[in-house]
Parts: C-alpha cells; structure tokens; sequence
C-alpha cells in the first residue's frame, strides 16, 4: 500500500486522551512490562544513540541515560509539543514526522533504532522498516514492541471462561485487517477513531526479510497482572500461559 499522510493514521486525533493516558512514566504496562524487559535487554549507555519511531510524548527517552542522545518522532504534532515540553534535561530531540515517508535528521547511524507499540498504528509496514534500517547503523538493533499478533487482535480475540480454565479465542489471524478503535467509548457525540493494523507474524518477518534485516530474537511477555476471587487460579494460569506482547529484534545482515 502507498504511504499516507499523517492525518489518516496518525493519532492526533486522540491525542490529548491518549497523553492522559500515558502520563509522564507510560501506562501501567509500559512500566510494568514493557520498559523494564525492554531496557535491560537494550542496556543503552551515555554514549549509545536512539531513535524512536511513533515516540508518542517521549517516555521511552526520559528513561535513557542523560547523556544518551535520543531523536523522537511522531505523526501527532500535539504529542510531539509534549514531549518536548517534557523532556528536561536529557539530550532529547524531537520532531513531527510521518515515520513511512523519507525523512533527514542531523544525525544518522543510531546504534537503536525502537518501535514501542506503534507499528501496529502504521499502515505502511514496508516503509517503517525501510526508514528504520536507512537510520540504524551497521552493528545497530532495531527493536519492535507489539501486541503479541497471534493473541491480541482487536476485535479479533478475546478471553473465553470455561468451567476449569480460561482461554484466549481467536477468531482471524491470517489474513491483514485494518481495524477501527473507538478512543471513547460510550461517548454519543465527536467520537474519535484510529486505527490498527494487523499482521501475522510471517508478515513482520516478511517485511525484515525483504529489507535484509535479520531477527536475532524474539520475546514473548505476559502480564504480570494476579487476580482474585474465586476464578483467581484459572485467571492467573492463563494469563502466564498467554503473552500479551511480542519482542523482535533485527539486525543488518
């Protein structure tokens, strides 16, 4: 599919619900799951380089090391002007940007280049990679975080309780769907739509395939969520038995 312009998958939209959201840590599984798997796995130092493409307002960047230089991007303008606001001290820049069109930056070669629950908003799968693997230096990783794309598909999947046990059901997984997201529910009036874009996983391997990126591993996380009552014990199991998100890591091969 062509590119298209930030203002048909960009979460301007939303914004102002979903920075309420995020907050100036992340969600709650940002930092609960997501930010300390991902930031012991980067182990990113002072003089290490990122890149975030779909920064959002920049959480990922307040947790790096001071000294880390770190360029975020996003197709909200409103998040953009956030996380700029938000930055403090850190060696942060930041800049509005449809991440599936070409793009120039004062620096390039980032030895991280993240994608943080993200792509999936991205229409043009093709085109992140490609501008990912322009800016990632030769012996750089590029990192994707997902919602886990065999388990958690909108509209798509959901738990089913039975009498011992709990299970994920699924009802497509195969075929790409564009899928719309209602950012308030309930609301009668100025409802605001975004939306998500599903892929099996063949089709991100596909994607790193054809830009000559290699995956040198892949992390499935759960929720570290405990429920309680009487249908605690089921609830628990599957949710250990069942990742919520999904880790590919790429390199330049």
């Amino acid at each position: 599919m062509k590119s298209q312009g930030p203002g048909d998958t960009s979460w301007e939209v939303s914004a102002k619900s979903y920075g309420a959201l995020v907050g100036q840590k992340g969600s709650y599984y940002h930092q609960a799951v997501i930010f300390p798997n991902l930031l012991q796995l980067m182990a990113v130092k002072p003089s290490d380089t990122v890149l975030e493409l779909g920064c959002g307002q920049g959480v990922l960047s307040r947790l790096l090391p001071p000294q880390t230089t770190y360029f975020g991007l996003d197709a909200s303008e409103t998040l953009i002007k956030e996380a700029q606001k938000r930055k403090g001290k850190h060696h942060a820049y930041f800049k509005f940007q449809d991440v599936t069109r070409p793009f120039k930056l004062t620096k390039s070669n980032f030895k991280h280049v993240v994608i943080i629950l993200a792509l999936q908003n991205m229409r043009d799968l093709e085109a992140v990679i490609a501008n990912a693997k322009t800016h990632l230096h030769p012996k750089g990783k590029l990192w994707i975080v997902l919602n886990h794309p065999a388990f958690r598909i909108p509209k798509n999947s959901e738990w089913v309780t039975e009498e011992k046990r709990q299970s994920r059901l699924v009802h497509a997984y195969m075929s790409p769907q564009k899928i719309p997201i209602d950012m308030n529910p309930g609301a009668k009036t100025q409802k605001k739509t975004t939306w998500s874009f599903h892929r099996p996983l063949s089709g991100y391997m596909a994607a790193l395939k054809a830009h000559k990126l290699a995956v040198v591993d892949l992390q499935e996380w759960v929720s570290d969520k405990e429920s309680e009552g009487k249908n605690a014990a089921r609830e628990n199991k599957a949710r250990d038995e069942i990742p919520m998100f999904m880790l590919l890591v790429a390199m330049i091969h």
